[in-house]
């Protein structure tokens, strides 16, 4: 049950975001960006909506429009010139904002489409994943992981938690069917979840995507916990 609340509580985000960036088109005039806008709005929706529904309608559609969502986002990166911007999880005190920008990530990042750093961003607000636990527990992590990406979650069969001067290396094998298929798109759900769910469980600061390659069986990502750039 607490899983199928996460995934309504991403697509009202989702939805919430979606709405914003089509607001802005309007005001900009941009009818592809609007286009996109729309339909990450109605694939919002559909996410929370499906999630209410019995198990296996559910899964279709959350795999159906999980890549009308994923298509969508990428369009709208495409227009704001941010497809080879890495993502990043910036946590701002019980809500966790999933960033695409080419400048540091930063407290001053709201949900939608906007400015900072000189560099335009597009955000979507999700709830966190999993509780805080303390800095230095002994598997604090990779047990927090475990317990979100594979018994909650399902995006992955096994989980496997690296820390090395500053980086932590996530290796996820055996990654949900449904997931590999996105593996090649900017908005990737599999490492997105992975970046929420991180930001969640340190419970402060920025998670910054480094580098993420497929292996295989599975995905291994390299993320950097950071305290975020004040707002200027």
């Amino acid at each position: 049950m607490k899983a199928l609340n996460n995934l309504t509580l991403l697509g009202l985000g989702v939805a919430a975001a979606a709405s914003l960036l089509a607001a802005y088109a309007l005001l900009t005039g941009d009818t592809g960006l609007l286009g996109a806008a729309a339909s990450a709005v109605m694939a919002g929706g559909v996410v929370a909506v499906a999630s209410t529904a019995p198990a296996e309608p559910s899964q279709q559609a959350l795999h159906y429009y999980t890549g009308m969502l994923a298509a969508g986002s990428t369009a709208v990166l495409e227009d704001l010139d941010l497809l080879d911007a890495k993502p990043c999880a910036v946590n701002k005190g019980g809500r966790i904002l999933i960033a695409f920008t080419k400048a540091a990530c930063t407290q001053g990042v709201d949900p939608g489409v906007g400015f900072h750093g000189g560099s335009p961003y597009y955000a979507i607000p999700v709830e966190p994943l999993g509780e805080a636990v303390p800095a230095g527990s002994p598997g604090g992590l990779a047990d927090a992981l475990r317990v979100i990406l594979v018994e909650e979650l399902g995006v992955c069969r096994s989980v496997r938690v690296e820390e090395a001067g500053g980086v932590v290396k996530v290796r996820m094998q055996g990654v949900a069917g449904g997931l590999r298929e996105y593996a090649g798109y900017p908005v990737n759900p599999a490492v997105l979840i992975l970046l929420a769910a991180v930001a969640g469980v340190t419970g402060t600061g920025a998670v910054v995507l480094v580098d993420g390659k497929e292996v295989p069986g599975g995905v291994e990502v390299s993320l950097r916990v950071e305290k975020p750039v004040e707002a200027g």
